[in-house]
């Protein structure tokens, strides 16, 4: 079959869908993506998408509308699908929608559509599976988990994935050693909350104990031979604080990026406390704190929403006063979204969209004064990054062992370290050239 595989969203989808290419491909099927390369001759398309917020969800809709009127067999996968299946099946009523983490019942679909009811490889482990390359990166994606453990008032992710069910430690490193054997440079362990991994065995959220738990994962890949960098994905702060000093521990490997991604999402107790995330502006200061205390140029992202429900002017002001004391290298700005069925979307006192959006301009502004600042400060040294990918014709996108990206305008080999001399920056990435 000739089957358009793409996907939307996070990078837990991102991963998701890229295990199934492998499988796919490995039972002698062609996969095609994106969209735009989408052929009359095409037998199926598949769709992970996301719906996290109310402007992706019409995106979203909108692309499957398109590939149901031309005909193709549909199948529609990630988060939508679990969330919205009434909407989905408005523009497309002959998809097949799936869970999000159903790759198994994908491909038992894609079995019976080809009348070859056993699809699986005899004696093969499906997660170890070599990865057939679709892009021109040398980036792997490791979901270790799907689902999480918390009740944050907005999140409408939680009800698509459900409880947290952890991947098992073993098939984690087969799957992580068939991703580094592949070539992959930078290995991406990613879940929806990467914190709470091997958190929902015998109910047993005391913190790092017995139970396998984030930094064994990061232990365990790490000690995979070869060359490559992991670079661990989200993870919510009042998990994190259950593990820090083992994960700190584990993030001094020599193969761990020195980054980290803690989305506080507001600088006030009242409204963190309205969100349901169950720690406090000091807990995220704390850690920050602590990270950058035992790795000095750690990279640290965050998340703010903007326009919570209640968020008064003087609750905003605190994330911005937040902000400028802890000046994260990044920040993810998103404007509140109510979703259906979410408690905050039947919220008192909502904040109208303009101020929403203006809040949201006082972020970004401020996120792009600090990053010029921490980029401009590095303009005349010599770093040393690693190239993983190309993003745009004639140049090539490399991080630092500390995540910082920098662009170079040269086509060099994915893989390989270079010294680069930092010429310059943009708001997002510094600019530089190589050192022969």
């Amino acid at each position: 079959m000739k089957i358009l595989l793409e996907s939307y969203g996070c990078t837990l989808n991102k991963g998701e869908a890229e295990e199934l290419a492998t499988r796919i491909q490995s039972l002698g099927h062609e996969v095609i993506g994106p969209s735009e390369e989408a052929t009359p001759d095409m037998d199926l398309a598949i769709i992970f998408t996301c719906g996290v917020i109310h402007t992706t969800e019409l995106r979203m809709l909108r692309i499957i509308g398109q590939l149901s009127d031309s005909s193709t067999h549909i199948m529609v996968c990630g988060c939508l699908g679990a969330i919205s299946e009434s909407e989905v099946l408005k523009v497309a009523p002959d998809a097949l929608i799936f869970q999000p983490a159903s790759n198994d019942e994908i491909i038992e679909a894609i079995g019976r559509m080809t009348e070859v009811p056993d699809t699986k490889i005899s004696g093969t482990d499906p997660h170890s599976l070599t990865p057939l390359p679709l892009k021109a990166d040398r980036i792997g994606i490791l979901p270790i988990a799907t689902g999480c453990l918390g009740d944050c008032a907005y999140c409408i992710t939680r009800f698509a994935r459900g409880q947290l069910r952890s991947r098992g430690l073993d098939e984690i490193r087969e799957r992580a050693s068939a991703l580094i054997s592949s070539g992959i440079v930078e290995l991406q362990v990613t879940s929806q909350d990467t914190a709470v991994y091997g958190m929902e065995k015998g109910g047993d959220t005391s913190g790092y104990g017995a139970m396998p738990r984030l930094p064994d994962v990061l232990d365990a890949i790490t000690s995979i031979e070869g060359n490559y960098m992991v670079r661990v994905g989200m993870m919510n702060p009042a998990a994190s604080l259950k593990i820090l000093d083992p994960l700190i521990t584990s993030l001094g490997n020599e193969r761990m990026f020195k980054f980290l991604h803690l989305p506080v999402q507001s600088g006030n107790d009242e409204v963190l406390a309205r969100m349901r995330r169950r720690y406090t502006v000091s807990d995220f200061e704390g850690m920050v704190a602590s990270l950058r205390m035992a790795l000095p140029d750690i990279y640290i992202s965050t998340d703010i929403i903007t326009g919570f429900p209640g968020e008064t002017d003087l609750e905003f002001k605190d994330s911005i006063a937040l902000i400028k004391r802890v000046r994260p290298d990044s920040i993810n700005i998103t404007r509140f979204s109510p979703r259906k069925g979410t408690d905050a979307a039947s919220m008192l006192e909502q904040v109208f969209g303009w101020v929403s959006k203006e809040r949201s301009g006082q972020m970004t502004d401020l996120r792009f004064e600090i990053s010029r600042n921490k980029f401009s400060a590095r303009v005349g040294m010599n770093i040393r990054a690693l190239a993983t990918e190309y993003r745009k014709p004639g140049t090539t996108f490399l991080r630092t062992a500390n995540y910082r990206p920098v662009v170079v305008e040269e086509v060099l080999p994915l893989g390989e370290w270079y010294e680069v001399n930092v010429t310059g920056h943009t708001d997002i990435y510094m600019v530089g050239v190589t050192i022969s």
